[in-house]
């Protein structure tokens, strides 16, 4: 059965790639991943394929771009945790 923050990390976009880890394409070569382990706590890391390489500053803002994406997803999620706590 689907939590209410995997539910909510769906509709965000996110794919489910392992047991309990999330990920959304961001741009070429740029993922976002968000990963809950059992205990509620919430994991997120932005990567690049090791492929993508960095040679403007086009790419290099889009990377920060992704952590600002990953940011704010974070902030919906912590939003719906609270909701719960509440």
């Amino acid at each position: 059965m689907m939590t209410k923050l995997e539910q909510k990390l769906i509709e965000l976009g996110y794919k489910q790639y392992s047991y309990n880890g999330y990920n959304k394409k961001f741009n070429f070569g740029i993922f976002i991943y968000i990963a809950i382990i059992n205990n509620g706590k919430i994991y997120s890391w932005v990567k690049e394929s090791p492929l993508y390489m960095f040679d403007t500053q086009q790419q290099i803002d889009n990377l920060q771009q992704a952590f600002n994406r990953m940011n704010r997803d974070l902030e919906i999620l912590k939003e719906l945790e609270n909701e719960r706590s509440v």
